[in-house]
């Protein structure tokens, strides 16, 4: 058991191995829909989506028949309306499907690169406001988050390279509050920036290079190693949440994955199976 301050979770090193029987790979994304099922992103060495309940029995798997590059599948986000968002940094796209895995929206051209400063170049996540509209971190390719409309046009972009208010390093995950606000995990700055809906940027918090952003359903936010409130007050920190996503069921559980574990020469490797569960009491 680990006490955070907040509350206190047992951990589960295997929860969902035993039930589906085989290795999940190696893991890019996670998130949680309103039933708690969970949604696993692997990308190799079979490119798919994985659903698991939450007692870690495996329903079902789709999405192979859309991410065709192995380590394409990154970033997934789910919102309260039970819409599945997913980038594809190998092919530059941003996906969104039902949670049965029926493909309802790409944005961007596959394979294609699109031209400076305009989607997309290996977006990293995606996440919808509560009007509908997509916003989009992208990525590792460049410094730049887009909103787009529904109907697929892009709003507006913001963001360059930097360490200023509106500069990213790397802006590695994105997710939207209720009231509009975005908040974007500029992983190798170390910090949380928040904007309103049209990119004015508002504040900064500071964690260990978060690369994602969750809520809880008691108004708090998960980035990286941190609990804030939403005015950005550190509420509990620990090393027993870190990797490379994360996400909060409805009971305040915690889910995180990892991609790289040290190998026998001690670099970084693609590592599978590295997930764990954080039951909360």
């Amino acid at each position: 058991m680990i006490d955070i301050g907040i509350a206190r979770y047992d951990i589960e090193e295997n929860w969902g191995r035993e039930s589906f029987g085989s290795d999940f790979g190696v893991i890019n994304g996670i998130a949680v829909d309103t039933r708690d099922n969970i949604y696993i992103a692997t990308r190799e060495p079979k490119p798919c989506v994985l659903v698991f309940d939450p007692e870690g029995e495996f329903l079902t798997s789709w999405g192979d028949n859309v991410f065709l590059k192995v380590g394409g599948i990154h970033g997934i986000k789910i919102n309260r309306e039970n819409e599945v968002f997913i980038t594809d940094i190998e092919d530059h796209l941003v996906h969104q499907f039902t949670t049965e895995g029926e493909l309802v929206l790409t944005l961007g051209e596959r394979g294609r690169v699109g031209e400076p400063d305009m989607p997309f170049n290996r977006p990293t996540m995606a996440a919808a406001n509560p009007g509908g509209d997509i916003y989009v971190s992208d990525g590792y390719g460049q410094f730049r988050i887009h909103r787009i409309g529904r109907d697929g046009e892009r709003v507006r972009s913001w963001g360059s390279r930097g360490t200023g208010p509106g500069e990213f390093a790397l802006p590695h995950g994105i997710n939207v509050e209720p009231e509009g606000r975005v908040l974007v995990a500029d992983r190798e700055n170390g910090r949380v920036q928040i904007f309103d809906e049209n990119g004015r940027f508002i504040e900064e918090w500071h964690a260990l290079k978060p690369p994602d952003v969750n809520f809880d359903d008691e108004g708090r936010v998960l980035a990286g190693d941190s609990f804030f409130d939403p005015d950005g007050n550190r509420l509990a920190r620990s090393i027993d949440i870190r990797g490379h996503a994360t996400c909060i069921d409805s009971t305040g559980s915690i889910y995180w994955t990892g991609v790289v574990a040290p190998g026998h020469d001690g670099k970084m490797v693609g590592t599978a199976n590295l997930l764990k569960k954080l039951v909360r009491h």
